[in-house]
């Protein structure tokens, strides 16, 4: 799911994107709110919701989310660029992380074999690393990473559902095109 600014005759409008392999539903909502997520899918959502990290998908009543994945690679890649101690090398190796997520979930393990096993074993050792990782850089985070690292940690089952999940893509680009 997705939702963007669309100017209608000069006034901010939003479509609405909502999206499977099989289909693609718009709507051209007048607001960004929860209201219209609710129009949309009603009050909860008994199924898997794909979405980006936006406020109105926090806390709305889903059975399984996935966050994106490209979004969150896009908020590291930001951080690098921070003039403070640190914040580079944590980019980077949050990066590099999200780019491995990407490739062993779209190339290699899961889309080319379908190999349950191998992927559930990569997927698990791959969590470990990335809470090490949170570990580590949680003492050099500066606001911005440490708000990141924080989502990362508390919403953990959000960012990687599609670990556990590997049908589950690992981010909502087919709603975002």
């Amino acid at each position: 799911m997705d939702e963007s600014p669309w100017l209608v005759r000069g006034v901010k409008e939003w479509m609405w994107v909502i999206s499977s392999e099989k289909y693609s539903l718009f709507h051209a909502g007048d607001t960004r709110s929860p209201a219209e997520l609710e129009y949309l899918l009603g009050q909860s959502f008994s199924g898997v919701l794909s979405s980006d990290d936006f406020s109105v998908y926090n806390g709305y009543r889903v059975v399984a989310q996935q966050k994106c994945l490209a979004h969150l690679r896009r908020h590291f890649q930001q951080v690098t660029r921070l003039k403070q101690p640190h914040q580079k090398a944590l980019g980077e190796a949050f990066v590099s992380l999200i780019d491995e997520a990407f490739t062993q979930h779209n190339d290699r393990i899961w889309r080319e074999t379908r190999e349950t096993s191998t992927y559930a074993s990569w997927a698990e050792s791959f969590l470990v690393r990335v809470q090490q990782a949170i570990s580590t850089w949680s003492t050099k985070a500066g606001h911005v990473a440490g708000l990141l690292l924080k989502s990362l940690r508390d919403k953990s089952h959000q960012w990687w559902y599609f670990l556990d999940h590997p049908q589950v893509p690992p981010d909502n680009n087919r709603a975002e095109r």
